[in-house]
């Protein structure tokens, strides 16, 4: 029976949506790189003084990506769920689209225009709405919350 259930969840997947949602986080990342002049990273970042736990430079960049990559497929998980799970999806999803603009603008602030205290209060709140995306998502998708854990990993 559990592998009927296996089965039966791989053919529920909608791999062009599942594609279409990684690509467009995916998508916004490198727009977000792109936008971020090069001396941030190479430069201004590594002379900033950081906890032991930051990342280095070179591997910023991955960890940002695969958050991105993270979010992407939760966001296809929420989507794509029950219909009469609707109001619940319809609330996590506007938490979620807060949320990823304020990740998008975090960047930009803290890279572009390097408002270091403007960044803190942005991170703060996106790590609140984080905890709380979580167990909306979890109301609709428990694959979905555990997918955007990075996000909140990064956030703190």
């Amino acid at each position: 029976m559990h592998n009927q259930r296996k089965e039966h969840m791989k053919r529920q997947i909608d791999w062009k949506a599942l594609a279409a949602c990684i690509s467009f986080h995916v998508f916004v990342f490198f727009i977000i790189h792109a936008l971020t002049p090069a001396n941030s990273f190479n430069v201004w970042y590594n002379q900033l003084d950081k906890p032991l736990f930051t990342p280095p430079s070179n591997f910023l960049f991955r960890t940002i990506f695969l958050m991105y990559f993270f979010s992407g497929i939760a966001f296809y998980f929420i989507w794509r769920a029950k219909e009469n799970r609707f109001k619940h999806r319809q609330k996590a999803l506007t938490y979620y689209y807060i949320i990823f603009v304020l990740i998008s603008l975090w960047f930009i602030i803290f890279f572009n225009f390097k408002l270091l205290d403007l960044a803190v209060i942005v991170n703060i709140i996106t790590w609140v709405l984080i905890i709380i995306l979580f167990f909306l998502f979890k109301r609709v998708s428990k694959t979905a919350s555990y997918l955007i854990l990075p996000t909140l990993l990064w956030d703190t």
